[in-house]
This record gives structure tokens, sequence and C-alpha cells, in this order.
């Protein structure tokens, strides 16, 4: 997702540039078979640097090996000012000896598109490009990279529900357009400090708050992190007396809930208030017999709440973990195990040799 973020800030600044013609190209990779690198979706974006050369300016398509192909493809499309496809197979028995060397048996296929001022992506915006979409009842979001058909030319955008009628012949790379999920974390102390740290590095949105004026001052929190990048971060103090509620802090069904606050009570409290939209994940860091009791708590105060979203303990690693950071990592792989699409092969594998 942090590159996603990368490449559309880089996307926004070569179509801001005051020359004319195409200043880079946008890679998408839309089709896998077999065993690759990356899944459908990775982009990177290329563009000339300072000595005239195309150097990638955002983004991973690959680990390494097939880039100098794709510098080459790419400036074929710069100098044609129109899309292709690349396409490279890494299944030949001799390929990592002779081939790219990568070690993943897969075939791929790579949306190549000029981008400038005079070349949009065939009207695809970075806005879309990031996911953060301005259509609320899009459901998906299709790019065509194989076609015969004039009216379908490749790089053309089809958006769902309204898409048209498709021939056979052309292939379309559908994606879903959602935005990523506000987080938002209760507990600013050096755990809950370390945890937005990770969050924010992989692009998450984050909205941290304290019931103790100390750890809920935002300058003191931004003055500890050691994460520097771009962010989307917001300290605020809350109290038995915040009557914005979870309508108020901005919270949704999509939200994403981290009680980190130490505090029985306050976890209790929490739970009582934000219920009234249902969070999608709910994570409370503690012992099993903690999360036990506060389940007891809520029954017995007749606090509704769906515990088939509620997640505890977090944080929890196969190896001993006690460095707030190691805990901060843990939570940020449970939170993408929750937002990943659950129909992705990959939570199907065995993983095992």
């Amino acid at each position: 997702m942090r590159d996603r973020l990368h490449v559309a800030k880089g996307l926004q600044e070569l179509m801001d540039r005051g020359s004319q013609g195409p200043q880079g190209v946008l890679a998408t990779l839309v089709a896998v078979e077999g065993s690759y690198y990356r899944r459908p979706g990775a982009r990177a974006l290329l563009a000339r640097g300072p000595s005239g050369a195309l150097e990638i300016l955002a983004g991973i398509i690959s680990g390494g090996c097939i880039e100098q192909d794709l510098l080459k493809a790419s400036d074929a499309v710069l100098d044609r000012g129109s899309p292709s496809v690349f396409y490279a197979d890494l299944t030949a028995p001799d390929e990592v000896l002779l081939g790219y060397g990568t070690g993943c048996p897969g075939k791929i296929k790579i949306l190549l598109e000029p981008v400038g001022p005079l070349h949009t992506c065939h009207g695809y915006s970075p806005p879309v490009l990031t996911a953060y979409q301005p259509f609320p009842d899009l459901l998906k979001i299709g790019i065509v990279y194989e076609s015969d058909q004039e009216d379908f030319p490749i790089g053309l955008r089809i958006l769902e529900p309204k898409s048209p009628a498709c021939p056979e012949s052309v292939k379309i790379f559908w994606e879903s357009p959602l935005r990523p999920p506000q987080i938002y974390l209760f507990g600013a102390g050096p755990d809950g400090r370390a945890t937005t740290e990770v969050l924010l590095s992989q692009g998450f949105p984050v909205q941290v708050y304290d019931h103790r004026p100390y750890w809920a001052d935002e300058g003191v929190f931004r003055q500890n992190l050691a994460f520097k990048g771009p962010s989307t971060l917001k300290v605020s103090l809350w109290t038995e007396r915040d009557g914005a509620g979870p309508e108020g802090w901005g919270m949704d069904s999509q939200s994403l809930v981290i009680l980190m606050t130490h505090h029985f009570l306050k976890d209790l409290e929490i739970l009582s208030k934000i219920q009234s939209v249902q969070p999608r994940y709910i994570g409370i860091l503690g012992s099993r017999r903690r999360a036990a009791a506060l389940r007891e708590a809520c029954e017995n105060h007749k606090i509704p709440c769906d515990w088939t979203k509620v997640h505890g303990p977090i944080g929890k690693t196969p190896y001993p973990c006690d460095d707030p950071w190691q805990i901060g990592l843990a939570i940020a792989g449970e939170i993408l195990m929750q937002i990943s699409p659950k129909e992705d092969p990959y939570h199907a594998k065995d993983t095992t040799f």
C-alpha cells in the first residue's frame, strides 16, 4: 500500500509538469500465471532522470531482475507515445541459468502507459490509482490490456457498474478502488507509538486517542516518532466528557480499532461507545484472561458487541516478543491479513516445504 502512495505522488508530479508530451511511464502488473514476486495490481512509475535516461521513480514490479528489459520497453513506449504490454515468460527449465534468474517460474504481463500533461492514461487519475476513489457507487475499475477492438483500446479504463459489454477478445484487469481503512488506536504510550509508527510506514491513516494529557500531546507524540515520511496522523485527548463519539471521530463500519490503553475500564468504555458503528475489526492488547474479562463485563453491563469482529490478544508471536516495535509489527501483520481479500489464493496456500 505504501508504494502505491509513492507512485501516486510521483504520477501527480509528472502530470503537473509544464512541458509538453509524455514525461514518464506507468507500469501496472495486470496478469500473472504461476509464481511471481508481486501480484496483479503492483505498480511502478518510470521517469527520465537528470541524465535523460529512464529510471524507476517509485514503486516496484519485481525484485530487480526484469527491470533492465522493462526500462527498454518503457523507452519505446515514450517514443511512440502510446501504451503497450510487456510480456515475460520465466517458466523455461534453463531460465535460472540463462534467463532472468528470478527463481519464480511464472508468466507475467505488464501494461506500460505514457504519462504526462497531455498523456493522462486515458483518464486514469491519481485519486483512482491510490484507491482514494471519488465514486461512492463504484465497485471496480477495469484496465484493458489486450484488445483487437477500436472501441476498447489498450489502456482504456472501464468503470463498474457502468461498464459496457466487452467482446471476448478484450482482456481486462479488474481491481477494487477501496481506500485504506482508517485505524483508530486508543493508547498513545510507548507501545502505541511504536505500533503507530509501523502502521504509518505502511501507508495507513491513523488517529490516536489517549485519556492521559501528556501522552495525548500531538507535539510530544510526533517528536518521538522515528518515521518522518508522509503520513495521515491525528493525536487527540479523549476523556469521559468527550461527547463526539465514534461518528464525530469519523469512525464507520470499515474502520479498524486497536485498544492499547492498559486501562480495563477505559477499554470497556470505548467498547461501549463504538458499538453504534460496528467497526470491522477490534483488536485488544493483553492476555486472553483480560479479553475474556472484558467480554464478561460487556455482557454484565448489557453492552451489545459483535464478538466475531473482536480479536485478542493481539501482538502475539510464536517467539518471545516484548519489544514495542515487534508488537507493532505483529499487530500490523494481523491487520493486513484482516483487510486482504479472503478469496486470495495466498491465504489457502501451504507455505511449508
